[in-house]
């Protein structure tokens, strides 16, 4: 990761930005497990590209003993191509890449407190996985 770049991204960029929040993609918010994934009816799909990621897939989330399929790439993507189906709670804040702090670099630091400065990022907090599947399956 550039801190640096990310900092320039975050204050000066002119569009919206959108984050997927990590804790988004946690049980407690989002509940499609690895079941559905590996012995549900995306196991039954083939290609080409599905074929070449389920075998490290697989050995990863075995090797980590996660319940929870949470591909945050894939929920990202799904969730700019299908706002309204996958996009169930956003928050827009004040964001800050913290370019000094020595444990900090890098960290996106958000701004809760409403001062009266622009809030530069939509923050999705809340995804519909039921929405997912269906994109993911589709897809």
């Amino acid at each position: 990761m550039d801190p640096e770049a990310a900092h320039i991204v975050l204050s000066q960029a002119t569009c919206p930005i959108h984050i997927l929040t990590w804790e988004a993609c946690l049980l407690e918010n989002y509940n499609v497990t690895n079941d559905w994934r590996f012995n549900g009816p995306l196991a039954d799909i083939h290609s080409d590209i599905l074929d070449l990621i389920t075998k490290p897939e697989k050995k990863l989330t075995d090797a980590y003993g996660s319940e929870t399929w949470a591909p945050a790439d894939a929920i990202l993507m799904a969730s700019f191509l299908f706002p309204e189906d996958m996009i169930l709670k956003e928050e827009q804040h004040r964001a800050y890449v913290e370019l000094s702090g020595m444990y900090t670099r890098g960290q996106v630091a958000v701004e809760r407190v409403d001062l009266d400065l622009p809030k530069n990022v939509h923050f999705i907090v809340k995804v519909n996985e039921t929405a997912f599947q269906s994109h993911i399956l589709d897809a």
